[in-house]
């Protein structure tokens, strides 16, 4: 029970910072900014493939990096 809790945690955590992340995106930023995103962009997404989720959480891992990737295809077009 309690490693069910920690991998709904973990999975909760990394959902706000994408939310957070998609929530800074505006279009027409400077490149400075587009690169900071990218980054973060990148440091969740390498965060997230290193979980260990078991086959309970399965479809919220894979619906967290679908939108790990929709985020990603709206920095290329903000920036």
């Amino acid at each position: 029970a309690r490693f069910r809790w920690r991998v709904r945690q973990r999975l909760v955590y990394w959902y706000a910072r994408l939310r957070k992340l998609e929530a800074s995106i505006v279009d027409g930023e400077s490149r400075e900014v587009t690169l900071a995103h990218r980054s973060e962009l990148e440091r969740i997404d390498r965060a997230v493939a290193r979980l260990n989720v078991p086959k309970a959480f399965t479809e919220a891992y894979y619906t967290l990096r679908s939108h790990i990737d929709l985020v990603r295809v709206r920095l290329a077009a903000s920036g």
